[in-house]
């Protein structure tokens, strides 16, 4: 048992799974971080930012508290976008190795640098214990997910990625993976473009009967890869038999290759046909016995992602493996089921903004050695990516102490309404949307209600609409079109996801105001859904 500093006491389940050095620098967890403040502030003195914050005169944590402001995404991205140009020594003086895409919480699409030395800093703590549970029982490392890195040229300098491609890259052109460990090794694991990833990876895993750790970025893309296999099985399984990947399959030709250079073993090809024909409950662990976890990122607003893929995975235990931000990686969970998350100690200096804060935020925000247990704070970061007292827009409730090291719950996003795998549409975006489409179909709705939509294979996004006309002159399938299409040209990452078929075309539904009130009061609240009311700008 490991006991914090308020009392409060966790079962250290990760015992044979985490470093020990990462428990002993918990217990450092003040030192640390504040080094890492001094550090950044001495190395980055000479940049515009450092000189305009007067970092060569900060020698202390009250210093720089006192003399530096908070800050928000909008006071980085004039910068950001002279570094793309080729600008340095702006914001950071460090290494850049990518820019990352990602939402906002301030209805804008992010830009973020992602420096050599940050991802350096994180190290491999996310994955250390799909590492050891490898190196202690054998087999074969399964990632579900697409990572999107074209590794088989030399790294050639800061281009756009997402975090996942960013820092697999890196680990993989800095010799810090083992790709021998993973099925299918490289060809299958990196993939330079979109593509039709899931008939490859449902493929692969087929050929691989020693998988002990099933790996994604989030949950949901697990729940995707079963229901995928579910309902293209017995097609994959005849192209595996015939050795033909139809030309509609839309894959590079070095992944086809790769799949087709492995010759499938009749027999298990067998078994798995007929364990699929039986029915897909409890099915991991009928095609892989020797499956030890699965790990992917997903909160306590996602419940629904995780009841839905217990119908696959039955028992097998889940790792949240890590609390990420393209601003940075943060933390790891406590243990196996637990979604809360220890920060780690390297990765920044934290701060911690109370929930509740009225005005003039600077005189509210708590250290780690101020916060208490049972409140709920948003994350403000320093980084080695240039963010000095950087406003995350993440609130978390403080559950507890590793060390000195705070233990943390994910609460909710600021602005966040809006979230599948990823792509975080926030409340901004999702009213620029809509305004826009009904701006653009010349109609009205006094009140409008979002959901997610779980029941079909992808998931995708529902809209109740509340109108105050007659209901006969809307021609839904077209509205749904040019709401879909506002939403993903507000959202990089809706995009995408709409791109790769792991989010479907919107819904929309138009009701009296009878039949929408009736709706919403079967929905028992709106804690999950979104529930908008008319406000000024909403119609035309």
């Amino acid at each position: 048992m490991n006991s914090d500093n308020n009392g409060l006491k966790y079962d250290n389940m990760l015992s044979d799974l985490l470093p020990a050095e990462l428990i002993e620098k918990n217990k450092r967890f003040t030192e640390i971080t504040e080094s890492n403040l001094i550090r950044i502030l001495r190395d980055n003195a000479n940049t515009e930012a450092g000189m305009s914050l007067g970092f060569s005169d900060i020698d202390s944590v009250a210093k720089y508290r006192a003399g530096v402001t908070l800050s928000k995404y909008s006071d980085y991205c004039d910068f950001t976008e002279c570094m793309q140009m080729g600008d340095e020594d702006l914001i950071t003086s460090y290494k850049l190795y990518s820019f990352l895409k990602t939402s906002g919480t301030e209805g804008t699409e992010k830009l973020l640098p992602l420096t050599e030395t940050a991802l350096s800093q994180y190290q491999n703590y996310i994955d250390m214990p799909c590492i050891n549970i490898n190196k202690k029982y054998g087999g074969k490392r399964f990632m579900v997910s697409m990572v999107r890195a074209d590794v088989t040229k030399p790294y050639a300098g800061p281009k756009d990625m997402l975090l996942s491609g960013a820092y697999y890259s890196y680990q993989y052109y800095h010799g810090l993976m083992d790709m021998n460990s993973y099925a299918g090794g490289e060809p299958l694991f990196f993939f330079h473009r979109n593509c039709d990833f899931l008939y490859a990876k449902v493929w692969l895993a087929f050929t691989s009967g020693e998988i002990t750790t099933l790996e994604n970025t989030f949950l949901y893309d697990t729940l995707l890869f079963f229901r995928y296999m579910e309902k293209h099985f017995e097609e994959i399984i005849r192209c595996m038999e015939t050795r033909d990947i139809p030309l509609s399959v839309d894959l590079p030709s070095r992944v086809k290759a790769a799949l087709l250079d492995i010759i499938p073993d009749k027999d298990r090809i067998s078994r798995i046909k007929a364990e699929c024909e039986k029915g897909f409950d409890n099915i991991l662990p009928r095609l892989w016995p020797h499956i030890k976890m699965v790990s992917g990122i997903c909160s306590d607003i996602c419940d629904h992602e995780e009841d839905a893929l217990k119908k696959y995975t039955c028992n097998v235990p889940l790792w949240y493996f890590s609390y990420a931000a393209s601003e940075c990686h943060i933390g790891i969970p406590t243990g196996i089921g637990s979604k809360d998350y220890m920060l780690l100690p390297d990765s920044a200096y934290y701060e911690f903004l109370p929930e509740s804060y009225t005005s003039e935020p600077e005189k509210w925000v708590k250290t780690s050695s101020e916060i208490k247990i049972g409140e709920n704070y948003e994350l403000v970061l320093t980084t080695f990516n240039g963010l000095y007292r950087y406003m995350l827009g993440d609130i978390v409730k403080i559950t507890g102490f590793c060390g000195q090291a705070p233990i943390v719950r994910f609460q909710y996003r600021r602005n966040q309404v809006l979230n599948i795998s990823g792509e975080k549409i926030d409340e901004k975006a999702l009213s620029n949307a809509v305004n826009y489409a009904l701006n653009f179909y010349r109609h009205e709705a006094d009140e409008y209600f979002f959901q997610a939509d779980y029941s079909e294979t992808p998931a995708c996004y529902e809209a109740f609409f509340r109108s105050p006309k007659e209901l006969d002159s809307i021609d839904i399938s077209y509205f749904s079109r040019v709401l879909d299409t506002a939403l993903r040209q507000g959202n990089y990452q809706y995009s995408d996801l709409r791109k790769l078929k792991m989010i479907g075309a919107i819904k929309t539904h138009w009701l009296t105001p009878k039949e929408y009130d009736k709706m919403i009061d079967n929905t028992g609240g709106y804690s999950r859904p979104v529930h908008i009311k008319k406000q000024k700008g909403f119609t035309t």
